[in-house]
């Protein structure tokens, strides 16, 4: 079905300058055009011979049009009663696309969205959305006092309608909708009024939205990096929502109760961020391992507090802190914390993350995963939506020590990945790794993550050469980065791939 369009070319107050506009020619007719707009509107305002038997004769996705530009002319359904049963039919099938976000508004329409939520049909959250939207223009009519009605002796167990009734909801009816059970979906309708809301409840919204945390692993090695992160996070609001914006200040970082410091340089100095005013996410890490050399259990705290301000507050506002009248105060302040005990091994390697080992929650992450093949100038597809991908018969063109890497996208995987590639020149060689990388899930942004492929001993002659893929879960990987606790792990059968090699590097010659 087309896009419903209800644009009205030319307005009966307009009307005397119709020959402009090619589709209001004085003739135009239903013959020449099945959805002429012209003819909709004479009809909408007299009576047209023809025009049921015209309207029940299109097909399913022209009468929904029919429909739509009909509901553009108040009355319209009052003079062509017929109607209303041939617009039950083209809700039935396209209701969504009725309520859809670039659809105007109409109280015919906006009925039709009451009667759609109050009976569950099928398009009840397009109804709701388009609701939503317009809540500004139906909430003071007749019809729109009743749903109310109906809508606040239903809220109790509908995340739906309680979206939607905080946007109308006075002082009184939203303490009332505060005071209900939370949920994920309910928390994040709340930001819309959080400028409303009492400070535990505005951190219970705010924080579906924007939210700060430390990690650290379980356990590490003394001989290697033991780092400790923290994640800065604001989503994109929806519209309408009152903007604000975000500081975040370290205050310390303490092994057994101790600043960390060695010299004059402190940790704390790795996270020194400029505010959050768009949505973005910001990623900072320390490495703890000078002070961690010894095996021993230690405790680990931090603490950090991120402050909610409005949005037109001074890029400078830290500054003016503590100097009354200086300034404005935070909306909000949440204290961002980790308390918890570490395990230093010596000479081992070691982390507690884990990997995913049921097949269907690996299988629904994998089809989120996109890899491709890449040199300097472009990519050949290895995997998408699930499944292997790509011509293999093109040969990928391989100058070593230039470009030559894997490459994966994962913006919507909900595991973090952490894998190497493996490869072998055929079946019974044995696989070699040739590339690692690892990356943090969910990510809110598509930020590719890259790994280096180095081919070793295999390929060591200048031409074509074939190699089998294979994409491996490693543990190894999933302990490069502290937040990381669980990662994907499937193993990729990723097909055989031709490459073109350029040149030797020394140690194959």
């Amino acid at each position: 079905m087309r896009p419903i369009q209800v644009a009205a070319l030319c307005s009966i107050q307009a009307a005397a300058f119709c020959f402009l506009l090619p589709a209001c020619v004085q003739d135009a007719s239903f013959e020449t055009d099945a959805l002429c707009e012209p003819c909709v509107r004479r009809a909408c305002s007299e009576a047209m011979p023809g025009f049921e038997a015209h309207v029940r004769g299109l097909d399913a996705g022209d009468r929904a049009q029919m429909i739509a530009q009909m509901e553009s002319h108040a009355g319209c359904f009052d003079r062509n009663a017929w109607a209303v049963e041939v617009a039950d039919e083209a809700y039935a099938a396209h209701g969504a696309s009725f309520w859809a976000s670039d659809q105007p508004y109409y109280e015919i329409r906006a009925k039709r969205a009451f009667e759609a939520v109050e009976k569950g049909d099928a398009a009840r959250d397009a109804a709701i959305s388009y609701l939503s939207r317009y809540h500004g223009k139906w909430r003071g009519t007749a019809a729109g006092g009743e749903f109310l009605t109906w809508a606040w002796e239903h809220v109790g167990e509908d995340d739906g309608l309680f979206g939607l009734l905080v946007l109308v909801a006075d002082e009184e009816k939203l303490e009332y909708l505060c005071g209900l059970e939370a949920t994920e979906a309910r928390n994040a309708a709340l930001i819309y009024r959080w400028r409303d809301l009492g400070e535990d409840v505005r951190s219970r919204a705010l924080g579906a939205w924007i939210y700060a945390s430390w990690s650290m692993q379980s356990s590490g090695s003394s001989q290697l990096p033991q780092y400790l992160s923290l994640d800065w996070r604001k989503r994109p609001f929806p519209e309408g929502v009152p903007d604000f914006v975000s500081t975040l200040e370290v205050e310390s970082i303490k092994i057994q109760n101790s600043e960390v410091r060695r010299g004059d340089w402190q940790a704390v100095s790795e996270f020194s961020w400029p505010m959050l005013r768009e949505a973005n996410t910001r990623h900072g890490r320390v490495d703890l391992q000078p002070w961690l050399t010894s095996a021993d259990s230690y405790r680990i705290s931090a603490r950090a507090t991120m402050k909610i301000w409005p949005a037109d507050v001074p890029d400078d506002v830290a500054a003016c802190q503590g100097k009354e009248g200086a300034c404005v105060s935070p909306a909000l302040e949440v204290p961002v914390e980790l308390d918890r005990t570490y395990r230093v091994f010596v000479g081992v390697e070691t982390g507690a993350p884990h990997r995913e080992k049921n097949d269907g929650v690996n299988k629904a992450a994998g089809k989120h995963l996109s890899l491709d093949l890449c040199n300097a100038e472009t990519c050949l597809p290895l995997w998408a939506d699930g499944k292997k991908t790509g011509d293999r018969k093109t040969a990928l063109s391989v100058r070593q020590g230039q470009d030559f890497y894997i490459l994966a996208r994962l913006p919507e995987m909900s595991l973090s990945l952490a894998s190497r590639l493996m490869a072998r020149t055929g079946e019974g060689k044995v696989w070699q790794e040739v590339a690692t990388f690892f990356s943090y899930a969910p990510q809110m942004y598509d930020v590719p993550v890259r790994g280096d492929i180095s081919l070793g001993a295999l390929c060591g002659n200048i031409g074509m050469c074939k190699l089998e893929l294979q994409l491996r879960p490693s543990l190894r990987m999933a302990r490069r980065d502290p937040r990381i606790s669980k990662y994907w792990g499937a193993t990729l059968e990723l097909g055989q791939v031709s490459l073109d090699i350029l040149n030797q590097t020394p140690e194959q010659m």
